[in-house]
């Protein structure tokens, strides 16, 4: 029988300000158990911080953190799913561990998120000299896969998604930027265009990879968004911000030869070109042509919205060299694999409509 004054099954005993910050972490991670409405509510009401955190929480805290985040990867980012990435310029099949050694490839977190979560628990929101003086630049792959998460999970709350924008750990964050360029560009902040060619090496290839879907579900909610916006600046503005990104994003893509990191763009231009077979008017629909600028602004301005339709030349690049790439090159299995992906997404089909898309938009 087992003794009932068993240590192994006691509970861990944390302060109140402890537990504030371990259900705080495990809300901004995704656990259902932990709901929106309580997020607010730690972040809301202020809670002195003590001294110094116990190695209780300390532990729990390193735990909640490492699980947490390989959890979303695995599960929401369908890494239990079989898949086929390149590693070392080579085509590697399997599930996101398999993938990647995590025992070689460990997460690890820099002060910067303790200091984040302790000033979320400790300081409400409005509060007079509220700033977290933390920047981006100081921030470990793994942390910033944790402020993307953050907010994710925040950002349809307005007046916390402004509040964090404030602060360059989410809008300077290269995944953030990635996913949701609109909401920095809108965020009347200085906002610096990361250099996604920084983000390189193995936790952030783990990182990429298991982002795919999510970057997929976002790049399409981005497309549906611009069809709806009526301001024709506003289009122009996201439109210059979202170009670069993209540009950006790609040109550290065919640094890396990393081409296989671009299949949610593919996925998403197959799903509206091919699957829905959508026009010009998905794209500026909902622009206001009585109160439109100039002419030369509204071609811009066109331009600007088909910002993932301009990509197309990029990709036509990819392909005309990986079909000039020849048996005995270096980079042959690299360009066989670019030629697999290419025409299981109708890559062909999608530059034509893309290109036709984009004709109709220029003056005759």
């Amino acid at each position: 029988m087992m003794n009932e004054t068993d240590d192994s099954l006691q509970l861990p005993i944390v302060s109140i300000f402890e537990a504030n910050l371990l259900n705080l972490t495990q809300g901004y991670l995704g656990n259902p158990k932990v709901l929106f409405e309580e997020i607010k509510e730690i972040i809301n009401k202020k809670c002195p911080s003590p001294s110094c955190l116990t190695a209780t929480a300390v532990q729990l805290l390193q735990n909640s953190l490492r699980v947490g985040i390989l959890h979303r990867l695995m599960i929401n980012g369908n890494g239990w799913q079989e898949q086929r990435f390149l590693s070392n310029g080579k085509p590697k099949t399997g599930r996101l561990w398999t993938r990647h050694d995590l025992k070689t490839v460990p997460l690890q977190f820099s002060k910067a998120v303790l200091e984040f979560l302790i000033w979320n628990v400790a300081y409400a929101p409005n509060d007079i000299g509220n700033t977290l003086k933390i920047t981006a630049g100081e921030l470990l792959p793994a942390d910033c896969l944790f402020f993307y998460l953050v907010y994710s999970r925040c950002r349809t709350d307005l007046e916390l998604r402004g509040h964090y924008l404030k602060s360059s750990l989410f809008r300077d964050n290269p995944i953030i930027q990635l996913n949701f360029p609109a909401d920095v560009s809108n965020s009347n902040n200085k906002n610096n265009l990361v250099k996604f060619s920084k983000c390189h090496g193995d936790i952030w290839m783990l990182i990429w990879e298991g982002l795919q879907s999510e970057l997929k579900t976002n790049r399409l909610a981005i497309e549906e968004k611009k069809g709806q916006i009526e301001s024709w600046d506003e289009q122009f503005n996201n439109g210059s911000w979202d170009s670069r990104i993209l540009t950006n994003w790609l040109n550290a893509l065919k640094d890396w030869k990393r081409f296989d990191l671009s299949r949610f763009l593919l996925q998403v231009l197959e799903q509206l070109l091919c699957q829905q077979d959508v026009g010009l008017s998905f794209w500026i629909g909902s622009l206001k042509s009585k109160e439109g600028p100039r002419m030369d602004r509204r071609l811009e301005t066109h331009r600007k919205a088909l910002a993932l339709l301009q990509t197309e030349s990029i990709f036509a690049d990819w392909i005309d060299w990986a079909r000039s790439t020849n048996f005995l090159d270096d980079d042959y299995d690299l360009a066989r694999f670019w030629l697999t992906e290419w025409e299981h997404f109708q890559g062909d089909e999608i530059l034509r409509k893309c290109r036709r898309i984009l004709h109709e938009v220029e003056p005759v």
